[in-house]
């Protein structure tokens, strides 16, 4: 996820200034709008991940991160209602991968404590975000590499070719969505269900 958000958002102004032929005050919009949805969804996420337990409602946010660079590669350029809608998505699939990772290593820490009687939360926290940082820190290489390898000019903005400009579309929409897929199916199966933690939770209290 790290790496999908990193690609994403190393892109996205390229994108939508290029391809989507986005005004820089309309795609300034657009990214306010995304983080304001950020920002006001974290108690839904936290309400869904109860009524849904945390590792399906971080697939259901990976799936909605994946759908939204899709949605916005296919909006009409020149406008940004689309875009806000996918704004609004990819806002919401944010937020979520950024809380439930870090609220389901609290109940693994717990795990982790109950197998070995050692609290090891300080360092498992240090290792998701330290995986997290390095995925949205490699996206920066994969972007312009990527760029510059389909002959993407930068300062000529929507002036490149249609195949430089195709190649960024896929860089944007393709690319985060596969990796943000890649990550939903990962969770598949995942083991430490809510019950499951209500039972470690129990054990440690005796």
């Amino acid at each position: 996820m790290g790496l999908a958000v990193g690609i994403a958002s190393a892109s996205a102004i390229l994108f939508c200034l290029a391809v989507k032929h986005l005004s820089v005050s309309q795609y300034s919009f657009t990214v306010l709008w995304y983080f304001i949805v950020a920002i006001v969804s974290a108690p839904l996420c936290a309400a869904l991940a109860r009524r849904m337990q945390k590792h399906r409602a971080l697939m259901a946010a990976a799936v909605g991160y994946a759908m939204f660079p899709v949605i916005q590669a296919n909006s009409p350029p020149g406008t940004i209602t689309m875009m806000l809608v996918a704004s609004t998505l990819g806002g919401f699939a944010f937020t979520a991968a950024s809380m439930l990772p870090r609220a389901m290593v609290a109940d693994i820490s717990d795990e982790v404590l109950l197998e070995t009687g050692i609290d090891s939360t300080g360092i498992l926290y240090a290792l998701l975000t330290g995986v997290y940082k390095v995925g949205q820190a490699v996206a920066i290489g994969v972007v312009f590499t990527s760029l510059d390898l389909i002959g993407y000019d930068v300062s000529a903005g929507r002036e490149n070719a249609q195949s430089a400009l195709m190649g960024l579309t896929i860089v944007y929409g393709v690319v985060p969505a596969a990796l943000a897929s890649i990550s939903m199916v990962l969770m598949i199966g995942y083991p430490l269900t809510a019950a499951r933690h209500a039972h470690i939770r129990e054990a440690l209290r005796r």
